[in-house]
């Protein structure tokens, strides 16, 4: 199995060091040959400098620095699509998914699974982020048909093939989990263990998961085409009974008046 692992890269620059050292050691173990992919999403620290030298110091690891900060999945999505080999592994910047892990996550692809979620053995966050993280994992299993909502998460392996399945315009707005599961029905999940972050604070807060929510709401849902369909024919039906008022008042202002 060859192995590419792509991270999108956020104020990353203290953890993405410990994160390329832990993988060096990883992915020689399960992989005949593998990358790393870590693409700076127009981050505002010093996070691509540091790209650069860890490219310069490892052989396997290459780096794509964004000209703006385009948002996570999208991120992922140029990732992906520079991705080299058959098997393409995602994960956060922040050392909360342990490259350990990795073994985990890939032995589902013996068989004919193309779509694996690492699923948390122990949720480690905050009350509100946890409730939060678990809407929007609930929205996207409902969205794309995924499964349980516990098992959508970022941290994920899937076959690089599922790339012809990808629509050639994604849009401004993409979620890579909703991409991913129109291409295919043979997903799992497996249990893995989450970490701590362990640098900095996490770069989502309350606000942006709202954003994030309404943003399925309105892209990937009909809901908002049946509420605009239902306002439509409110609208033509009143229209109709305005207009069916107006002759019936004017016939009898006539009947009156002759």
């Amino acid at each position: 199995m060859n192995v590419s692992v792509v991270v999108p890269v956020y104020r990353g620059a203290l953890s993405i060091p410990e994160l390329v050292e832990r993988l060096s050691a990883v992915l020689p173990k399960v992989a005949k040959e593998y990358e790393l992919v870590l693409v700076n999403d127009g981050s505002p620290d010093n996070s691509w400098p540091v790209i650069e030298e860890l490219t310069e110091r490892f052989s396997f690891v290459r780096g794509i620095d964004l000209m703006r900060n385009y948002g996570q999945h999208n991120a992922l999505l140029c990732g992906v699509y520079s991705a080299k080999y058959d098997v393409i592994v995602t994960m956060d910047d922040d050392l909360q998914h342990p490259p350990e892990e990795i073994p985990n996550l890939l032995e589902p692809f013996k068989t004919d699974v193309d779509l694996v979620y690492g699923r948390e053995k122990v949720i480690k966050r905050g009350f509100i982020r946890r409730s939060g993280s678990r809407a929007i994992k609930w929205m996207l299993a409902k969205l794309t048909g995924g499964g349980s909502h516990q098992d959508v998460g970022s941290y994920r392996a899937f076959r690089s093939l599922l790339r012809n399945a990808f629509p050639p315009a994604p849009g401004q707005f993409v979620i890579l989990d909703s991409i991913l599961a129109s291409g295919t029905t043979k997903l799992t999940s497996v249990e893995v263990s989450h970490d701590l972050r362990k640098y900095g604070r996490s770069n989502y807060d309350i606000s942006d998961l709202i954003r994030v929510a309404f943003r399925l709401i309105t892209s990937y849902s009909v809901t908002p085409l049946r509420f605009a369909v239902v306002l439509g024919l409110l609208s033509v039906v009143a229209g109709l009974g305005f207009a069916i008022a107006s002759l019936f008042a004017s016939s009898t202002t006539l009947a009156i008046v002759s």
